[in-house]
């Protein structure tokens, strides 16, 4: 058995840094601007990338000292699959940084929101935060498979010992999701079909992965938590300090770095698809036809209401930092920021609902498949 306790601890220190750095990033964007590839924000991420990278290395160098046969091979080296995803995420996040150097260069700023610069750093974000996932899993599943009274206790310090590491790295796959779709998840876009067919596929086979992956009671919801602790502590500490526009045109009066998006709902459809994996059998059918219906009825429900109090005066305030006031120093915007956009090009008709729950179904389908192959993961 290899024990990957410190560098999968690693890993998960610099891939929070990097996932942190990524939302403080859009932040110092809105505000400043970008003014130089090697601001605050960008060296966190890149601080991260580098960390997270020397610490696969590390895990790298014991799998093939102890010979770890289900391993990536590549001679000499014996790769853990999640160190070989962080490798290869890492390489793919510093590559995206020359990439956008020369597209900005032909292109301008902000030619396209999945440009491809833009594409390759959310692959390679995406592939880091999965690969420590996998290495979280396989550590524990290894550790679960060695030791005849590891994970029979219900509560203990092995328990949480093992599975904190894989509910904070799915939390962080979560929170990356959500940043990585705010094109389509802005408050202003919540009653459109186009939001809810991005979102409840996405967001049930993360769950439905976890709560299958992760292998105790309370994953999911777990997962939901820390993303929505870690995404409202943004919002509330990111405000807090000073920023004055570095580049023009300036539109919007800002004086503090701009708070996140409120974090989406998430909760309470993680607390159903964890009570769902308990009570029905997951070899069943109907098992992932309730779980995507149920996670399709309660995004929605929740999602249509917080949407219409987010955009209110109600949500004017430190808590929420809604009401439409907190927009980029280049956007024109006027009454518009409080209403809802895109519901004629996009509306959410009772097809569109349908089309979501059969997405949400396929998706719990596919995590549910995810989240078993995760389980035989070893290192």
């Amino acid at each position: 058995m290899v024990d990957f306790s410190f560098p999968l601890l690693l890993m998960l220190a610099a891939v929070t840094s990097t996932v942190i750095g990524l939302i403080w990033d859009i932040s110092w964007d809105g505000i400043m601007g970008k003014d130089s590839f090697w601001s605050p924000p960008h060296f966190g991420v890149t601080f991260g990338v580098f960390v997270a990278c020397l610490a696969a290395c590390g895990a790298v160098v014991q799998a093939t000292r102890s010979g770890v046969s289900n391993a990536v091979r590549i001679r000499p080296l014996y790769l853990p699959l999640g160190a070989a995803f962080v490798l290869w995420g890492g390489c793919a996040v510093l590559a995206s940084g020359t990439l956008e150097l020369w597209w900005t260069r032909a292109y301008g700023l902000f030619p396209d929101t999945w440009s491809p610069p833009q594409i390759l750093y959310t692959a390679g974000i995406f592939a880091l935060s999965t690969g420590v996932f996998f290495l979280s899993v396989s550590s524990r599943n290894t550790v679960f498979s060695n030791t005849a009274e590891a994970g029979k206790t219900p509560l203990g310090i092995p328990i949480w010992r093992h599975h904190g590491p894989v509910v904070w790295s799915s939390a962080l796959i979560l929170t990356f999701a959500a940043t990585a779709t705010l094109p389509y998840n802005l408050p202003n876009l919540q009653r459109t079909a186009l939001f809810y067919t991005v979102s409840c596929p996405l967001y049930t086979f993360l769950l439905v992965w976890t709560a299958q992956g992760a292998e105790f009671r309370g994953a999911a919801t777990l997962s939901a938590l820390f993303y929505t602790g870690l995404s409202v502590a943004l919002v509330w500490i990111l405000p807090l300090f000073p920023a004055t526009p570095l580049i023009g045109p300036v539109y919007q009066p800002v004086t503090h770095l701009l708070p996140p998006q409120f974090p989406l709902l998430l909760v309470l459809p993680a607390f159903f698809t964890d009570h769902l994996m308990y009570r029905v059998r997951r070899d069943a059918w109907v098992l992932f036809v309730l779980l995507g219906g149920v996670f399709t009825t309660l995004f929605l429900a929740s999602q249509w209401l917080f949407s219409g109090f987010l955009l209110s005066d109600g949500a004017v305030n430190w808590f929420f930092a809604g009401g439409g006031k907190h927009c980029p120093l280049y956007m024109q915007i006027g009454p518009e920021r409080t209403e809802f956009w895109g519901q004629d090009q996009s509306p959410l008709t009772l097809g569109a609902v349908a089309l979501c729950a059969l997405l949400s179904m396929v998706a719990a389908r596919l995590g549910l498949y995810a989240g078993r192959w995760s389980c035989r993961l070893y290192g």
